[in-house]
């Protein structure tokens, strides 16, 4: 019965354009009619205090130790106290703080600050990332997971923001580093494969199998289809089975394509969260280099510009003039 809800559970995150969570009751935004909310809560012994920053249009947190020491301070558009707040996040046995904040525009970014609430408290770690994540007991036994999707991709190929993938990944701080356990949670990727498989019609993907992919491609069926097909490839990869990914790719992808499409996959796995929270590389990635992005391109939809066409024929829409 576990097992079945947190599938369900995964099933709507990994679905969502960025995974659900609830908001805290403290928190701060900024609005049309300036800063909103504001509050404070006590953990353990320790005060969290969220509100507005005084000499400027913008929120802040901080964190008070019971003696009114400040062992940590943030300030961003808008900020959050993630309802997680309160329970052992790395595994040390002992209650952490995890916020949010937000920097505000159409796509970008938010930032994760998980904080020790002990006597010799502070930041253990911190990640910035294009979509939001959610911080779940997937497993049922009290270990707390992290849900997010991976924004490396976005605008990847000159897809619109719209229709950009944002594979799946299952992340676990131990301590202060981040572990890649979305292999425990195969299930999930596997029914996301399924759905979005069945959702492809068949006359698209011929017509997308037969095109030269270099060209620019406007037409909402052909963007929907070239999403889907990355969507494949790309849960398979995140979800631990690169052979399929690449099965996959060869059945889906144009054929005289397919070993330009795989280095700019392999470039941005190897090179977005992974890369970011030195996360370890894998053999995947240490094919291509010791570190970093292991094929030269860029982050995010940059592997257009130079991967693709030479000539930056195919760019990011959000570049277009």
């Amino acid at each position: 019965m576990q097992i079945g809800k947190t599938i369900a559970l995964l099933v709507v995150l990994s679905a969502a354009s960025a995974p659900v969570r609830a908001h805290s009751s403290v928190y701060c935004y900024q609005s049309s009619a300036g800063v909103k909310g504001g509050g404070s809560m006590k953990v353990s012994s320790f005060r969290i205090i969220v509100e507005q920053e005084h000499s400027e249009s913008a929120c802040r947190a901080i964190i008070l130790s019971d003696n009114g020491q400040e062992i940590f301070r943030l300030q961003d558009w808008s900020v959050d106290v993630v309802p997680v707040t309160g329970k052992d996040i790395n595994g040390e046995g002992h209650p952490d703080a995890v916020l949010e904040s937000f920097s505000g525009g159409a796509h970008c970014c938010w930032t994760y600050f998980v904080v020790s609430l002990t006597d010799k408290g502070g930041l253990i770690r911190k990640f910035e990332n294009r979509t939001p994540a959610s911080f779940e007991d997937l497993s049922h036994n009290g270990t707390v997971d992290l849900v997010t999707q991976d924004g490396a991709f976005d605008e990847f190929e000159g897809l619109p923001h719209p229709f950009s993938p944002f594979p799946t990944i299952v992340l676990r701080l131990n301590r202060d580093k981040f572990e890649d356990v979305s292999k425990e949670f195969w299930p999930v990727y596997e029914k996301k494969i399924e759905q979005v498989r069945r959702d492809i019609k068949t006359s698209e993907l011929e017509r997308f199998i037969r095109s030269k992919p270099a060209e620019v491609h406007d037409d909402l069926d052909y963007l929907r289809t070239e999403s889907a097909v990355l969507t494949v490839i790309l849960e398979f990869l995140y979800g631990g089975r690169p052979e399929e990914a690449w099965k996959a790719l060869g059945e889906l992808w144009p054929s005289d394509d397919r070993e330009r499409i795989r280095h700019a996959i392999i470039n941005e796995y190897c090179g977005g969260l992974r890369s970011d929270l030195s996360l370890p590389l894998g053999p995947l990635c240490q094919a291509g280099s010791a570190g970093g992005a292991p094929f030269g391109f860029g982050f995010g939809g940059w592997s257009t510009l130079v991967g693709r066409t030479g000539l930056g024929q195919r760019v990011p829409h959000s570049l277009r003039i």
